[in-house]
């Protein structure tokens, strides 16, 4: 029996590009997701337990809501990478056809925009927005993990 989604999982990183073969990444992600569960599980409880002096339900919220959310994170990341990779490919393709044309001597000569235009295209846009994207889930996994730590995130809080 297989997983729903898994069949259209195999095909986009088939599409993807990678070198790798499917059954090793899908072990590797594996291994990959239960080392960073046990890893912040151990390292959650040890904080929990001695520092904050927390026991009973409390403590088993308190030290599993981070591995959750970590292990969840990398789940997410390891499984949208084929398909992040994938549209790379696609994306390149389009953005490859106008940088490309700006190195052609006859574009350069009755277009003479294209070649600025092809330069701004591979500094502003694309630099921009991966810098966007790191920065936007570092910040948010910084908020996450402090919150938690504190206490304060709605999963590690006592209900009334």
């Amino acid at each position: 029996m297989m997983m729903p989604g898994s069949r259209e999982f195999r095909e986009i990183y088939k599409e993807s590009g990678i070198l790798t073969s499917y059954d090793s990444y899908v072990r590797r992600m594996a291994l990959s997701i239960s080392a960073i569960f046990s890893l912040t599980a151990v390292a959650s409880m040890i904080f929990h337990s001695h520092l904050l002096h927390l026991t009973g339900l409390r403590l088993l919220q308190a030290v599993f809501s981070l591995p959750l959310a970590a292990s969840g994170l990398m789940a997410f990341a390891l499984l949208y990478y084929p398909y992040h990779q994938r549209n790379q490919m696609r994306e390149t393709t389009e953005e490859g056809l106008i940088y490309t044309l700006r190195q052609i001597p006859l574009f350069q000569v009755y277009l003479p925009g294209i070649v600025g235009f092809g330069e701004w295209i591979m500094l502003v846009p694309n630099v921009g927005g991966g810098r966007a994207a790191v920065i936007a889930a570092a910040l948010g996994a910084i908020v996450v993990g402090i919150r938690t730590l504190w206490g304060k995130e709605r999963t590690t809080t006592e209900v009334d």
